[in-house]
């Protein structure tokens, strides 16, 4: 009984922790109005991919879902947001088939400035296995789940009126 009762306690202040990150989560989101996108990738050329094809998916797919997004040639204050996606592909050999497949890992971060200290507001991480013909796609539609779910939650704090 007695641990049952340690038990549930320990769930309910992991829930109300949990809630309390959203909050703040949510409440960082909603003072955020605009943001610039940054894409900082390894050399992916091989594959076809290039920062500003990444950087043109992610502004256009931000648009779409109603997130305002800085142009790329517009200017914006050294503390503005930033949605950064860092991409890093590896290539290596599969060891039983013998053909060369890429590990991909992805973080993507929506940063700002609070009290001259950079904070991620937002993030979410992803890693994934693909051979070098469904590399391109395969990193695309990753990057694109990502961004989907930042405009989910972007929105979410800022609910149409």
């Amino acid at each position: 009984m007695i641990k049952m009762i340690l038990f549930l306690i320990t769930v309910l202040l992991l829930c109300s922790n949990v809630s309390a990150q959203i909050t703040g989560q949510e409440r960082a989101l909603k003072t955020i109005r605009n943001m610039k996108v940054i894409v900082v990738i390894s050399d992916m050329n091989d594959i076809g991919l290039t920062d500003d094809v990444l950087t043109t998916d992610i502004e256009l797919r931000l648009r779409k879902a109603g997130v305002p997004v800085l142009s790329s040639t517009a200017e914006w204050a050294p503390d503005s947001p930033r949605f950064v996606l860092n991409v890093h592909v590896i290539a290596t050999r599969d060891s039983v088939r013998g053909e060369e497949i890429l590990a991909c890992a992805a973080l993507v971060q929506l940063l700002h400035t609070e009290q001259g200290l950079l904070i991620s507001t937002w993030q979410n991480e992803a890693v994934g296995l693909f051979d070098k013909s469904t590399a391109r796609s395969g990193i695309r539609d990753g990057i694109a789940d990502a961004v989907d779910k930042f405009a989910n939650d972007y929105l979410a704090s800022h609910p149409r009126r």
